[in-house]
């Protein structure tokens, strides 16, 4: 299992979602507007367990959307109406089960969890003012972006 190879499969989806531009596998110095609409995917908390039937991990990702800067376009609302459609586009892309099971070489089984009963699956967060680099913390003289954030957990087998 690498972070890397999960990575370019859920990025896979990402840039396959309509009015994506960029779903980049590796981590911009900076983003330029010319990029954007934008996903990157930033690998979070893992669960693991080396039983007797495989190694199994479940790690959450954040699918963190970048759709403009803030302050472009006409007035806050331009940001935001992108942004709603864009969060929508994605939330289908991972609850639609034909995305459900990634292709990632080197792992028997990856599999995205959209049981909410497990408390694990598909959320989101909504609408966020977004700074590059995440996590947003320190910000402060960092550009900001409208956009989103989902959190997926893949459930890997090796």
């Amino acid at each position: 299992m690498t972070i890397t190879t999960v990575i370019a499969a859920l990025q896979t989806i990402n840039v396959a979602v309509t009015d994506v531009d960029n779903a980049p596998t590796d981590y911009p110095s900076t983003i330029e507007a010319a990029d954007l609409p934008m996903v990157i995917v930033w690998p979070g908390a893992v669960e693991a367990d080396g039983g007797m039937m495989g190694k199994q991990a479940w790690r959450r990702y954040q699918i963190i959307l970048y759709v403009k800067p803030a302050g472009a376009g006409r007035g806050i609302s331009e940001g935001w109406n992108e942004t709603k459609i864009m969060l929508q586009n994605l939330l289908e892309a991972y609850l639609n089960p034909d995305n459900h099971q990634l292709n990632v070489a080197g792992i028997y089984n990856a599999n995205i969890i959209p049981d909410r009963a497990s408390g694990n699956g598909v959320t989101d967060g909504g609408f966020e003012i977004l700074a590059w680099p995440p996590p947003a913390t320190g910000t402060e003289g960092f550009p900001h972006y409208f956009g989103a954030q989902l959190q997926v957990t893949v459930k890997e087998t090796w």
